[in-house]
């Protein structure tokens, strides 16, 4: 059996595993009502309730609280050897010394079990909302279900694939792309899980995605942060450019050679700000607006560059540890200086391609 054969031979019994413990999962009771319609999706990381089945709970501290936990109380979660081992070897698990403990979290939003980045991963005890599972995504994936979109749908930057599982209900093919390898794995887990048809590949934005798109969907990467500044996963969560932003405008002057007519995307991301629609939306539109293109623009909220400063600077401290961050804070409220600008606003943004929208920016607030 040459190299391929067996590398896909191992990617099928990789996907029927997974498949397998997401039958288990949803049958056990794992995706209750307060974690489906959390909007926080880390909020479900509550301790297991007392009338919860053994197996429950031992699947609770396994996949959601990240826990060890002895074999045969995982065989007992699993009911099964064969699938603890078969775990094992798709490496969704380690076993050793006794204990196992996964080496993905799978948390429950929306109806779907999200494969998140695990604690083991990180340099803090828990899986921070910023990894690759923020309330933005659940935003966007609400407003996404809202349209109902049809054809062909590409979630674009999928990290752990709860677009691609939003854009499933509706739409007739789905693709998922991402830059970073571990990314395009945890959205094929996500779809494993959740037995639906996506298909993954490893693209820099839109650059290797067929044309004739009907829909695009992302929650790109605008986040600021100098590179002195120790933070995870920068590549999936901090932005390019000035103002973080050129992310944004390289996915939106790329749409006109790869969306259809009539066709959408819907983006997520903050944007500097003043009084009024912040200047971003007037240069997209000069991007995409002579090629049929309009924008509809919802302002979601402002945030005070005071609040996003110390935010940031929250996430540094549970990344690194360190409680002293007088420098870095200096080094960040010099990049935020260069905005010219008080606040930050959280904008759900939808280009559209029609005749009767083109050239026009249509801001709901």
């Amino acid at each position: 059996m040459g190299l391929g054969s067996r590398v896909d031979r191992f990617m099928q019994n990789e996907q029927l595993t997974t498949q397998a413990l997401g039958t288990l999962l949803r049958s056990l009771g794992y995706l209750t009502q307060n974690w489906i319609d959390s909007d926080d999706p880390l909020a479900c990381l509550i301790p297991s309730g007392e009338q919860a089945c053994s197996e429950q709970r031992g699947l609770d501290d396994l996949f959601l609280h990240g826990d060890e936990i002895r074999v045969d109380n995982a065989r007992e979660a699993l009911q099964s050897t064969e699938l603890l081992d078969d775990l094992a070897a798709a490496g969704l698990v380690m076993i050793r010394a006794g204990l196992v403990q996964a080496t993905i979290t799978i948390v429950p939003v929306m109806g779907y079990l999200i494969a998140t980045e695990h604690p083991l991963n990180t340099r803090v005890g828990v899986v921070l909302p910023h990894d690759y599972l923020s309330s933005y995504s659940t935003m966007l994936a609400r407003y996404v279900r809202l349209r109902s979109p049809r054809g062909v749908a590409i979630d674009v930057g999928s990290g752990t694939g709860i677009q691609s599982m939003v854009l499933g209900e509706s739409a007739t093919r789905v693709l998922a792309c991402d830059i970073d390898l571990s990314c395009c794995d945890r959205t094929r887990t996500t779809a494993w899980l959740n037995n639906r048809d996506v298909e993954v590949i490893q693209s820099d934005l839109l650059d290797t995605c067929p044309e004739g798109v009907s829909v695009v969907v992302s929650n790109p990467p605008w986040r600021i942060m100098p590179a002195t500044i120790p933070y995870p996963a920068r590549g999936s969560r901090v932005g390019v450019g000035w103002d973080g932003l050129d992310l944004v405008r390289r996915l939106v002057s790329s749409l006109p050679g790869r969306l259809s007519e009539q066709a959408e995307c819907h983006l997520i991301f903050e944007a500097p700000s003043n009084s009024g629609p912040p200047s971003i939306l007037e240069e997209l539109l000069g991007l995409v607006g002579p090629h049929g293109f309009g924008i509809e623009a919802e302002i979601v909220r402002r945030t005070p560059i005071e609040s996003v400063i110390r935010r940031s600077l929250q996430v540094v401290r549970e990344y690194t540890g360190d409680e002293e961050l007088a420098d870095h804070d200096a080094s960040l409220r010099a990049c935020y200086r260069q905005l010219q600008t008080d606040a930050l606003s959280l904008i759900l943004l939808t280009l559209t391609r029609s005749p009767s929208v083109a050239g026009r920016i249509d801001l709901r607030k």
